[in-house]
C-alpha cells in the first residue's frame, strides 16, 4: 500500500488578467513567445492550460463566459517546488 505524505510550503505564484478576446494571442510572461492553449477537460470549458514551447513555462487560464477579462496564473517550476521541500522523494544532489 502506498502512503501519501502531505507537505506544505510557500511558493511564488504570479497571476494577472488579460482581455478574454485576446486568449488566442496570449504570450509567455517569461520569454514573450506565444502560448499553446489546451483544454484538458471538456466539462470545464472555461479552464485552459497554457504551455510555452520555447521556455517550457506552464500557465493555468480561466476564461469565464460573459467576463471581459481572463485570469492567468503562472505555475511554479518543479525546481521551485522541490526547493520548497514539497517533493517527498526528491533528494538534492550532494556537493
Amino acid at each position: 500500500m502506498s502512503r501519501t505524505v502531505l507537505r506544505s510550503a510557500l511558493v511564488s505564484v504570479f497571476s494577472y488578467r488579460v482581455e478574454a478576446r485576446r486568449l488566442s494571442r496570449l504570450l509567455c510572461r517569461r520569454c514573450r513567445s506565444p502560448l499553446d492553449l489546451h483544454q484538458p477537460n471538456p466539462n470545464q470549458p472555461e479552464q485552459f492550460l497554457g504551455t510555452c514551447m520555447d521556455c517550457g513555462q506552464w500557465f493555468r487560464v480561466e476564461a469565464k463566459a460573459g467576463e471581459r477579462r481572463a485570469l492567468v496564473i503562472q505555475l511554479p517550476e518543479i525546481d521551485e517546488v522541490r526547493a520548497a521541500g514539497l517533493d517527498p522523494l526528491y533528494e538534492p544532489p550532494s556537493n
